[in-house]
């Protein structure tokens, strides 16, 4: 089923201003981390892919576990290991390896 423009129009009005601003804070992160940190690779690099485009942001600890929207908790993935990371089990890393990846030392 489609989404109209109403539809999309109304959960926009939905969202808080501060959401809003939240949300743009996490997609500056996530441009300036696919920029000078990735390089337009994937990070997360699960079976071996290199893949340039379409990359996205993910958290190494879930917001819901508490992490927050920081380069350290940034890790780039394309869409396929984003969804992987995403809906499965998590980013095929430990937090330990991911934040090494990264260049960041652990917080543990």
């Amino acid at each position: 089923m489609k989404r109209t423009q109403q539809s999309y129009n109304s959960t926009l009005k939905r969202k808080s201003k501060k959401q809003i601003d939240i949300d743009k804070v996490w997609k500056g992160i996530v441009a300036d981390c696919i920029e000078n940190r990735a390089r337009y690779r994937c990070e997360i690099n699960w079976l071996g892919c290199w893949v340039r485009v379409g990359l996205q942001g993910h958290h190494i600890v879930r917001r819901s576990q508490g992490g927050r929207h920081t380069k350290e908790n940034c890790i780039i993935g394309c869409p396929n290991c984003h969804n992987h990371a995403k809906w499965s089990t998590g980013i095929p890393l430990s937090r330990a390896e991911a934040r090494i990846k990264i260049g960041v030392a652990d917080e543990n």
